[in-house]
């Protein structure tokens, strides 16, 4: 458990005091924390309000924290001790109930000769290595406690949780639960670890519940028993602190399911242990709600044995207990229909409802594995997938056979008898006046998940809660049923909304869609109960797109933070504008999220929607119903609001800067300022707008309240770009510790030395460190011997025998040295910092020289990265920065609309966003290594300087710029254009000293101007190798001009460009 803060304690108290039986049920404050409504909530009982207990048993409960759970046990068993060495949380617990006895000591003194039914351990055993013990000698001190027939509950979170796996994070640090570190705070197992000692302990009566998401907050609790056929990784918010997320964790919980392994990435377990006389409980799923009202504590749950299952709502208070009473005798009302059978239920004599279970899957279930098939294959255009069509023709039956079914035994009514005061009691005061086919009695919440399909179009119905006796009109219910499972199951799919949606669907069936707008005004007033809301929303927590992460900058919720400013201020003066009910807006993007974003104002009423802006305009002319224009074409009018609704932030400042251009201002997007962490309180009241809207995208809208009406400041002007030093780490006397370009870091410096071969290459040419890494960590190719072969000029030179026994060591030595640095790199990245080689100036060639550091530099390269930590001279590194042309860019980048094509490999540009910002990664490392691996394999060792490139590139110098260093002759052909120039000032690269002759070529041939360029080369040259930048599956234009088919044509690599599929080829002359 986390340290309780005085303060939090005395907000607990005050709850607690407020609190009729010692749990809270109500709304909680915005000013309350995650930590107050754990030890508070009645929430927390989710995770075992399921359970059978014995009602004259006694319990042992080891407590560390406030007592959440413990009015629940009170009033479930005979006696209950909490044992527990802290008497002021001891007194807390004391105020919640009466009936207990509380010890103020721990585990390994508590000495008693009593024997408990049952022990429940929660937060306490994630710390037991605290205390002295091992997993195996707790558990077997606690069933030391128990009776012949005793059961111990042991609840925990599980060390392969799937959201470890996908950023969820403790103690400001990444995958920090997933090792088990005797050093770290807390140290959780995985199910194997625990059966693993079980089985030791020859313990067999044991059972695993996997409580989900979490077990702090459950909504629902699954078993074995049920994973096979229980919708796993159901929609939910994640509920704390903030997170990173990597991949959709619903679908891969559906993956894991499908493969009969989600048990092992269960967020967390609920361990039933039970000594061998002990009958442990037959619950296999038990589902409950996040509701604040107490009407709606209600538990359902499904128990029994294989092939004998029965389910049960079960009331946990007695607000609920007469709920269901309600329910139960208006459900006896229902009248089942020639399509249609309703479940029945009985009354037991504790106000549960029994009723049977229902076998075989649900509607919903059908269509899931069907869109899920899809879902796995489709990466880009769901509708190109072979699964496609026969989703949407099995989409189409489904739901057409279900309006038919409804309309067949649906009765035609007059809107005077549709629309009475039982009816608007429920749905507000607008009616549709005409006559309508209507359900005589219905299910208010009625889902595909509910229905199940027997032969000849009869469905059985489970599950009818709330229960209408009174006309409602079919094709609202059959309205709300596709949007309920669209919600639920193709809303975040990113693959599946763009081609499946709530109106695409009614339009297959021929469901009207004009009345759409006043069935999700029934939808809202229908949900606007306040006991419906959930207590848990104040902790919702917001999910980050993952970057990489500089651990030791982590902020106060683990999000990276950014103590530097990066620019200037946006503006001085602003003018503001706000929303109201009368507004005009135009929506940029109508993809999906443009789409949610008018589904939203929509349904707050909040202004006129008059169509999108999206750069497809040519190739759709409507979307989601709306006008779709060219941002040339858009209306104009004063006043309009656009909302940029695209899912890349980093374009959305872009796109801002072309609108005000048209002569927007009313622009709510995300700016740059706010997600670099920039302190601008203006751009905030902006970003807070944009940020509350997409984050109501899938949400249940009837359980929020619109935006408040606040001014919000017009966009008139741009921020400034001011051109900051991003590299320094560290500043130590008379040295810096930079992050330094991986382009301008070479090897050891040839005077030193000058009969070393390797002197002077760059550490990208380390191809036999990183083939040796290749081969050892990932499997590749083995070409260990290129690595032998480096290694023999130092033992030559010392004179050591090159023996088998020789070169084994020296591989067997490099997996040990690899698996050092890679344990560092993901567990403590900072070492790289802390032991960063020195990197000497190299005045003549603008580079630096690494002193030491070649297998740390070689990882670097293997793992991808752009930059590596060194250390520099401070005088050195000024030399190489060049300040005064760094300004002269500043300025011209000011006065010049100019958005980078790819990364400049300097300290000042790191910030700067681009088109290709793996360009460094997929064309120059590529070609670089390429080239090295070809000269080491023919001659054993690397000189560039007999080569030199033609090059025709919109990559403002970059690979040039490499090339040069690189030793080979450089000559840039196609137009060198002033910011380039720019540029190699900056990197002082002297363009007169280049050369004209070249035997290998590098051509772009994905830019817009590339044949013009195609004229400049010099065909009388001979090239040996011709490099080439193209889309994939287009024909090559350098076709055109020589003869390829005297050329052997090889793939380097492929990536993806400026919204199209790459690859680069080298043609090598045969």
């Amino acid at each position: 458990m986390k340290l309780i803060s005085s303060n939090q304690l005395d907000r607990i108290k005050k709850i607690i005091d407020e609190s009729i039986d010692g749990t809270y049920y109500g709304e909680y404050s915005t000013q309350d924390d995650y930590q107050i409504a754990y030890q508070t909530s009645k929430l927390r009982e989710n995770l075992i309000n399921w359970y059978d207990f014995d009602s004259n048993a006694e319990m042992l409960v080891i407590e560390n924290g406030c007592g959440a759970l413990i009015p629940f046990f009170s009033k479930k068993v005979l006696k209950v001790d909490v044992l527990q060495n802290n008497s002021s949380l001891n007194k807390i617990i004391s105020m919640r109930c009466n009936n207990i006895n509380l010890i103020d000591r721990c585990l390994e003194e508590f000495d008693t000769e009593k024997r408990y039914k049952y022990i429940f351990v929660d937060d306490d055993f994630e710390y037991i290595h605290q205390y002295g013990f091992t997993l195996e000698n707790y558990i077997q001190r606690l069933m030391s406690l128990l009776t012949s027939d005793g059961i111990l509950l042991v609840a925990t979170g599980n060390r392969l949780a799937l959201r470890n796996l996908n950023g969820w994070f403790e103690n400001k640090k990444l995958f920090s639960q997933i090792k088990n570190d005797i050093e770290d705070e807390c140290i959780f197992y995985t199910k194997a670890e625990f059966e693993s000692v079980l089985e030791k302990l020859d313990i067999n009566n044991y059972k695993f519940y996997y409580p989900f998401p979490y077990k702090d907050f459950p909504r629902t609790v699954f078993t074995d028993g049920s994973n096979n056929f229980m919708d796993f990784g159901h929609h939910y918010n994640s509920i704390g602190d903030n997170r990173y997320k990597f991949f959709d964790e619903r679908r891969m919980y559906n993956e894991l399911q499908d493969k009969n392994i989600v048990d092992a990435f269960s967020n967390a377990f609920l361990i039933e242990i039970g000594k061998d006389k002990a009958q442990l409980c037959k619950t296999i799923f038990a589902k409950n709600q996040y509701y604040i009202g107490k009407q709606y504590k209600v538990v359902t749950k499904i128990y029994g044995t294989e092939n004998d299952y029965y389910a049960k709502k079960i009331p946990l208070t007695n607000e609920a207990r007469n709920h269901l009473y309600e329910f139960y005798k208006d459900s006896l009302k229902m009248k089942n229909t020639k399509h249609f059978n309703y479940i029945k239920y009985d009354l037991e004599k504790d106000g549960s409802l029994h009723m049977p279970f229902i076998k075989g899957n649900s509607l919903s279930k059908i269509l899931v594995f069907l869109l899920a098939n899809v879902s796995k294959a489709a990466t880009d255009d769901f509708s190109k997938y072979p699964g496609y069509q026969e989703l949407i023709n099995e989409l189409k039956k489904e739901f057409s056979n279900l309006y038919s079914a409804m309309k067949e035994d649906a009765i035609l009514c007059n809107p005077s008898k549709i629309f009475n005061d039982e009816f608007k009691q429920y749905y507000g005061n607008e009616i549709i006046d005409k006559q309508l086919l209507c359900f005589e009695t219905s299910t208010l919440d009625l889902h595909l998940d509910h229905i199940y399909k027997r032969v000849n179009n009869v469905y059985d119905v489970i599950d009818l809660d709330p229960v209408a006796l009174f006309y409602v009109p079919i094709d609202y219910l059959m309205w709300s049923v596709i949007e309920s499972w669209i919600y639920t199951y193709v809303k975040n799919n990113k693959t599946a909304e763009k081609v499946i949606s709530t109106d695409i669907i009614c339009n297959m069936i021929g469901l009207d869609i004009s009345n759409i707008g006043i069935f999700n005004t029934w939808k809202r007033n229908h949900f606007l109960d306040n006991d419906g809301k959930s207590q848990l929303v104040p902790f919702y927590s917001k999910e980050y797109l993952p970057k990489f992460i500089n651990y030791s900058s982590l902020g106060e919720n683990g999000i990276e933070k950014n103590s530097n400013d990066r620019r200037s201020d946006f503006g001085k003066k602003y003018s503001y504008f706000e929303m109201t009910s009368n507004s005009n807006f135009i929506i940029y993007g109508a993809s999906a999220i443009g789409g949610a974003v008018k589904t939203i104002l929509n349904y707050y009423n909040y202004g006129h929607i008059l169509g999108f802006i999206d750069k497809r305009y040519n190739e759709i002319s409507t979307a989601h119903g709306l006008p779709v224009w060219s941002i040339k074409d858009a209306p104009k009018e004063e006043g309009i609001i656009v909302y940029i609704g695209i899912k890349n932030v980093f374009d959305q400042e872009e796109i801002a800067k072309q609108l005000v251009d048209y002569g927007y201002t009313n622009i709510i997007f995300m700016p740059k300022a706010i997600i670099r962490g920039d302190d601008n309180e203006q751009m905030k009241k902006i970003s807070d707008v944009y940020n509350f809207i997409i984050d109501l995208k899938g949400k249940d809208l009837s359980k929020f309240s619109f935006y408040d009406k606040e001014l919000i400041p017009k966009t008139t002007e741009f921020e400034k770009i001011e051109l900051k030093d991003s590299a320094i780490i560290s500043n130590q006397d008379n040295k810096y510790i930079v992050n330094m370009p991986i382009q301008y870091l070479f090897t050891a410096q040839q005077h030193i030395n000058p009969t070393y071969p390797w002197a002077e290459q760059s550490i990208i040419s380390l191809v036999p460190h990183t083939l040796l890494y290749n081969y050892l960590w990932n499997g590749g190719k083995d070409n260990t011997n290129l690595y032998v072969n480096f290694c023999a000029y130092g033992a030559r030179g010392s004179g050591v025998k090159m023996t088998e026994g020789w070169k084994k060591n020296l591989v067997e030595n490099r997996l040990t040295v690899l698996s050092s640095m890679k344990r560092s790199l993901e567990e403590d990245a900072d070492f790289f910092i802390r032991n960063a080689p020195e990197a000497l100036y190299n005045e003549e060639y603008n580079y630096f020289n690494l002193n030491g550091g070649r297998h740390r530099a070689a990882l670097f390269v293997f793992e991808n990265y752009y930059k590596m930590p060194v250390m520099i001279d401070k005088d050195s590194y000024n030399k190489f920065i060049n300040k005064e042309v760094v300004k002269e860019i500043e300025q011209y980048l000011n006065n010049n609309d100019i958005k980078l094509e790819n990364p400049v490999s300097h300290p000042y540009f790191y910030d700067l966003d681009s088109k290709r910002p793996q360009y460094y990664q997929i064309v120059i490392k590529k070609i670089i290594e390429y080239l090295s691996k070809e000269s080491l394999e023919k001659y054993d060792y690397i000189d560039f300087k007999k080569h030199s490139f033609g090059i025709i590139s919109h990559d403002h110098g970059e690979l040039k710029r490499m090339l040069n260093v690189c030793h080979f002759g450089v000559k840039q052909i196609n137009e060198i254009t002033v910011f380039d120039m720019l540029l190699d000032k900056l990197f002082k690269i002297q363009n007169h000293k280049l050369i004209n002759n070249y035997d290998y070529l590098f051509i772009d041939e994905t830019i817009n101007d590339v044949a013009s360029s195609y004229e400049k080369i010099d065909y009388s040259n001979e090239f040996k190798k011709v490099f080439i930048l193209k889309v994939h599956n287009q024909d090559m234009i350098i076709s055109k001009y020589i003869d390829i088919t005297k050329y052997k044509e090889n793939i380097i690599t492929s990536s993806f460009f400026n919204e199209a599929h790459v690859d680069i080829l080298c043609l090598e002359k045969e």
